[in-house]
């Protein structure tokens, strides 16, 4: 009987089996079942694990793309407070400055009445140190009020004076805003003219036909700003003796002005003064 249960490897009755005994009986008994059931058991484990480590996976890139999200906002909302903080400095300072040109100009002796010239170059003179020391870091404003006080001196006839004003205010708007913005062309208008005050006319007509032509690039034909140029290279000119050369400039200065502000406009009634002369 145990030779019957060795040959069917099944466990002997003589001594009292172990469990690892039993159990290499059974496997041997039972190979093909067993081999299957451990594969199934394998590929599930594996499987798990799998699972298990994709899970794991899964949630570390939530985790991260999470972490991503959160940086992005509060770099987006940093950004806007960044802007928020920068626009409201912009309309200060244009304010500040809008204020402060508001009063240079009216030291301009076309707007001044009978304010004493030596009064006038004082303020100026004052505004100009002012400028240089307070308004060091602000380059922008910096500039507009320097285009004020240089026109202004060009006003009162201080050819010397308004040169360097002119000149730092057109050097700080070209940095700041570039060559052909519309505040930079009103800095080189004033230059022209102070050009032509001191008797360079050609050259002054010259820097009129550049101004011109940015103005009809930059700001079209029908701006004020591009209407006013066909005036003023008009006039140099005139005072080339060009007469064949201003009429054009001076027929179109008139066509549009009356079509843009009316027939009573004084850009209007000027560009028909200018006609008749």
């Amino acid at each position: 009987l145990e030779l019957r249960r060795v040959l069917d490897d099944e466990p002997v009755l003589a001594g009292p089996p172990s469990l690892g005994y039993r159990a290499s009986k059974f496997i041997r008994r039972h190979r093909a079942s067993v081999l299957a059931a451990t594969v199934v058991v394998l590929a599930l484990v594996t499987a798990t694990a799998v699972s298990i480590l994709f899970a794991i996976r899964e949630a570390a890139a939530r985790e991260v793309a999470q972490q991503e999200r959160d940086r992005a906002q509060e770099a987006e909302r940093l950004a806007a407070e960044e802007a928020e903080r920068a626009r409201i400095a912009a309309a200060t300072s244009q304010r500040i400055s809008a204020f402060t040109t508001g009063i240079l100009e009216g030291v301009d002796p076309t707007k001044a009445g009978d304010l004493d010239k030596t009064l006038m170059r004082q303020i100026l003179d004052d505004a100009s140190r002012r400028i240089e020391r307070e308004l060091a870091e602000d380059p922008v404003v910096q500039a507009a009020l320097r285009d004020v006080i240089g026109g202004t001196y060009l006003a009162l006839g201080e050819f010397d004076d308004a040169g360097p004003q002119l000149a730092q205010a057109l050097a700080a708007r070209r940095s700041a805003l570039g060559d052909e913005h519309r505040t930079t062309l009103l800095t080189r208008e004033k230059i022209a003219e102070l050009t032509r005050k001191r008797g360079q006319i050609a050259e002054a007509a010259a820097q009129q036909r550049e101004i011109l032509a940015a103005r009809r690039r930059v700001l079209g034909d029908d701006d004020p700003d591009t209407i006013g140029s066909l005036a003023n290279l008009a006039l140099v000119l005139r005072l080339l003796g060009d007469l064949d050369g201003a009429e054009p400039l001076l027929v179109e200065c008139l066509e549009r002005s009356r079509k843009s502000f009316g027939d009573r406009a004084p850009s209007t009634l000027k560009a028909m003064n200018n006609m008749a002369a």
